[in-house]
C-alpha cells in the first residue's frame, strides 16, 4: 500500500507469519527508515503509518535523528566514549560517577530528545533532596549536597547536553541555569576545628599516647596520634589515607615535605598532594613500596571518636 505520493509504503513481509504490518518512509535529503507498525489490522496500520510519517518529517525538519535514544544509552554509548578521549581523566571520572549515582536515576527512562530546559533545571531540586528520606545513604555522605557540589554536577549535565545539541541529537536548548539556593537553611555544614581546638587536641595527645592500659594500647594510641597529624598535614580523605602505599610517598623540595600520589580508586581518582613540612616526623617507619603506609585492616576511627568525645571536640556523628 502506498501513500503520500509513494513516500510511505505499508506492507507485510513474506517471511513473517504473524501478519504484522510494516512501513517504509522516504523522508527526503537521503533519509529513509523502516518501522514495525505493531498491528495486524490493515486500517490501523494505514493510520499509524500516516501519523508516524508526519512525526518523522518534523524530526527531519529539526535536524534530529530519526530514532530516539534513551538518556542512559546516550550517556553510556555516545557521551562517555567522547569524554574519555577529549576530557581529562579526573573530569571523565566525574562524568562517569555522577551519572551512575544521580543523573541517570533522575532522567529515569526518559528519551534524550524529551529533555527540555525545564527538565534539566529540575535536576537541582531533585538532587538536593535525594538522600533526605533514603536509608541507604553512604557513610560520610551529607544529607543535602553543598551549593558547590550542585553547581559541579549540574555543569556536567549541561556540558553533555550541549555536545548532544552540536551532534544534532537534541534541539538546541539555549541557556540552562542552575537555580541553587544561596543560603540553604537545611544544609549541614562539614565540621572542622579552629586553630585553638587543634592546639588543645595536639597538647592532649602528647600525654594521652603514653597513658594507655598496657604497652599495646600505648602503641595503638601513638599510631593514632601520627594518623591525626598526617590528616592535618596532608588534607587527605579517609579512603585516600587508608589506601596509601609507600610507593606513593616521595620526598619533595627540601625533604621535609612529601609528594603523595593518591590511589586511582578514590573519589577524585589519581592526583598529587604536596604535604605541609615535617610530615616525616609523623609517618610510620617506611616499608616496602607496595606495603600500605598504615596497617592493613586497622580500624582507628572508633578510638578517634572516643578521643574527641573525651576532650569535648566530637562535633557530630561523622
Amino acid at each position: 500500500l502506498k501513500f503520500e505520493d509513494g513516500k510511505v509504503t505499508v506492507f507485510q513481509r513474506d517471511d513473517v507469519i504473524s501478519g504484522v504490518w510494516y512501513a517504509n518512509f522516504q523522508l527526503g535529503h537521503g533519509k529513509r527508515t523502516m518501522k514495525s507498525l505493531e498491528t495486524t489490522d490493515r486500517a490501523v496500520a494505514e493510520y499509524k503509518a500516516k501519523d508516524l510519517y508526519r512525526k518523522l518529517l518534523v524530526r527531519v525538519d529539526q535536524d534530529l535523528p530519526l530514532r530516539t535514544i534513551k538518556f542512559a544509552d546516550f550517556w553510556d554509548s555516545k557521551w562517555l566514549p567522547y569524554a574519555k578521549k577529549r576530557l581529562s581523566e579526573h573530569r571523565y571520572r566525574l562524568h562517569d560517577i555522577t551519572a551512575r549515582l544521580y543523573l541517570k536515576p533522575y532522567m529515569a527512562k526518559r528519551n534524550l530528545d524529551q529533555i527540555t530546559t525545564l527538565v534539566a533545571e529540575g535536576y537541582v531540586d531533585w538532587r538536593r533532596d535525594f538522600w533526605l528520606k533514603r536509608d541507604d545513604r553512604p557513610k560520610n555522605c551529607a544529607v543535602r549536597p553543598s551549593k558547590k557540589t550542585l553547581q559541579i554536577e549540574f555543569g556536567l549535565l549541561v556540558q553533555a547536553l550541549a555536545w548532544a545539541a552540536r551532534e544534532s541529537l537534541i534541539r538546541p536548548m539555549g541557556k540552562i541555569k542552575a537555580h541553587v539556593v544561596k543560603t540553604d537553611p537545611d544544609r549541614q555544614r562539614r565540621y572542622g576545628f579552629t586553630p585553638h581546638e587543634w592546639l588543645d587536641l595536639a597538647a592532649h595527645m602528647e600525654g594521652w599516647q603514653h597513658d594507655g592500659r598496657h604497652r599495646l594500647h600505648n602503641t595503638q594510641r601513638a599510631l593514632l596520634r601520627r594518623l591525626i597529624w598526617c590528616y592535618y598535614l596532608t588534607g587527605l580523605r579517609r579512603r585516600e589515607m587508608e589506601t596509601l602505599k609507600w610507593k606513593g610517598v616521595k620526598p619533595h623540595g627540601d625533604g621535609s615535605r612529601a609528594e603523595i600520589t593518591v590511589a586511582a580508586d578514590t573519589k577524585t581518582g589519581t592526583r598529587t598532594v604536596i604535604s605541609q613540612p615535617d610530615i616525616y616526623s609523623y609517618l610510620p617507619p617506611r616499608g616496602a613500596d607496595y606495603d600500605f603506609v598504615w596497617p592493613e585492616g586497622w580500624e582507628p576511627h572508633v578510638s578517634l571518636r572516643k578521643l574527641l568525645d573525651d576532650i569535648g571536640l566530637l562535633k557530630g556523628p561523622d
